[in-house]
């Protein structure tokens, strides 16, 4: 009996319990996210204005990875996550690859990691290439991220990671989960971004990419729930099994939980891979929209730890007893 109880209790400990009600802390996350913010990223990131990059006035004209700009980008993305107190790291993964990521190391769990990520790589070739959705988007939504999350204690560790080369084969990302899976990393679950600012039908449907692969279905589950409950308008049309056109992929490869979120599929920006690829096409109340529902999934999952564990005596137990301790909510369920 004994070993069927600890058996029992390690099962129950490793799946977070389901929580449908809202945290204020994270409805005051959600509400610090910018639209000024995240277009300003965005024109910086595709070249419709000018930023300053290692001190001197420069334009990201083209972050195709045989461009310049490309390793400008880098730089960019480097620059900013440093300027919000995060140790940030270059992983040089080719003469030409390199993953720009900062970490957030957990107060209380800091091998254990969550990731919100984006490709900051672009199409098509050439000096022109402003991918402002493919994936300025994305990339701006996870500095937006960065910039207010950074600003909480979080027990887990959060790691914001941009990926180079995810246009010819999900290279910096395949690299970086390979290395992950290799060294035995605790990655509890990735949420990437992949263009997320085109909406022409005004009906913001997101599709929401998942699989029965690690924690895939519980985070795709997470992000339907903050959804709903924090009131954000999301239509969201969960794919599962979902598609593998995204750095995702390279963590279901590796046997990690992920999730895609990105445009509907049946609403595709007709500008994708051209020299068109704007600001002035974003849609921005949606784009708005998918990045609240981005950083309100992180917060729930890497603020709080929602425990159901079976406390000795068992036959004692009658009731119901919530203990908080930091941003943790330890959850007796009922015997």
């Amino acid at each position: 009996m004994k070993k069927y109880l600890r058996i029992l209790v390690v099962l129950i400990m490793i799946l977070p319990a389901a929580s449908y009600s809202q945290y204020p802390i994270v409805q005051s996350i959600i509400n610090q996210v910018n639209i000024d913010s995240l277009i300003f990223f965005v024109e910086e990131l595709s070249g419709e204005v000018q930023t300053i990059i290692g001190g001197s006035p420069d334009t990201i004209f083209s972050r195709h990875y045989t461009q310049p700009g490309n390793d400008k980008a880098a730089d960019y993305i480097h620059q900013k996550l440093e300027s919000y107190g995060l140790t940030v790291f270059n992983q040089q993964y080719s003469s030409m690859g390199r993953n720009v990521y900062a970490i957030q190391t957990g107060t209380e769990f800091p091998n254990q990691r969550y990731i919100i990520c984006a490709h900051y790589d672009d199409m098509p070739p050439g000096s022109i290439a402003p991918g402002a959705d493919d994936n300025a988007s994305g990339v701006a939504a996870v500095i937006e991220t960065a910039r207010i999350f950074s600003l909480y204690s979080s027990p887990y560790t959060v790691i914001y990671a941009l990926w180079d080369g995810e246009e010819v084969g999900f290279l910096g990302s395949n690299y970086f989960a390979t290395q992950a899976a290799a060294s035995g990393d605790s990655i509890l679950g990735v949420i990437n971004l992949d263009m997320i600012a085109w909406e022409s039908d005004n009906i913001d449907i997101a599709d929401l990419h998942t699989e029965s692969i690690g924690s895939s279905i519980f985070l795709s589950d997470k992000m339907v729930e903050v959804n709903n409950l924090y009131s954000i308008g999301l239509t969201i049309d969960i794919k599962n099994p979902g598609a593998t056109f995204s750095d995702h992929a390279s963590f279901w490869s590796n046997g990690f939980g992920a999730i895609l979120l990105i445009q509907d599929g049946n609403d595709v920006n007709p500008y994708y891979h051209t020299t068109n690829d704007k600001v002035m096409h974003f849609n921005y109340p949606y784009y708005l929209s998918m990045s609240k529902a981005t950083i309100g999934t992180l917060a729930t999952l890497a603020l709080f730890l929602d425990i159901e564990i079976l406390h000795t005596p068992i036959a004692s137990r009658d009731s119901t007893d919530d203990i908080e301790h930091h941003y943790y909510v330890l959850v007796y369920p009922r015997i």
